[in-house]
């Protein structure tokens, strides 16, 4: 792993603004209705030149987004789940089928 500490979510805004962000890849995330400053957060998203939301769900963010790419849900494919409160893993089938 690179020694460097990466850039944290708070500071993608300023360094949007500043162009050393140019591009943002959000997954499953809507900084536009949970960071602390959304004005800011909007500022540095439209100084963005490419912008790719993949999320389940509409949002602020997405509405904004270059790319808008779907993602799924815990039901809709398989494999082994991690709780990261409880520790523990287990075996998901997938509840839908394609198609549905």
């Amino acid at each position: 792993m690179d020694d460097q500490v990466g850039t944290r979510i708070t500071e993608v805004p300023h360094k949007a603004l500043t162009g050393e962000i140019k591009a943002y890849y959000i997954m499953g995330e809507d900084p536009l209705q949970t960071e602390a400053d959304l004005g800011l957060v909007r500022k540095g998203i439209e100084a963005l030149d490419f912008v790719v939301v993949q999320d389940i769900f509409m949002t602020k963010t997405a509405e904004m987004a270059d790319v808008l790419l779907p993602a799924t849900s815990w039901g809709e494919h398989g494999g082994v789940f991690t709780a990261p409160t409880a520790g523990s893993s287990g075996l998901n089938r997938r509840s839908l089928r394609r198609g549905m």
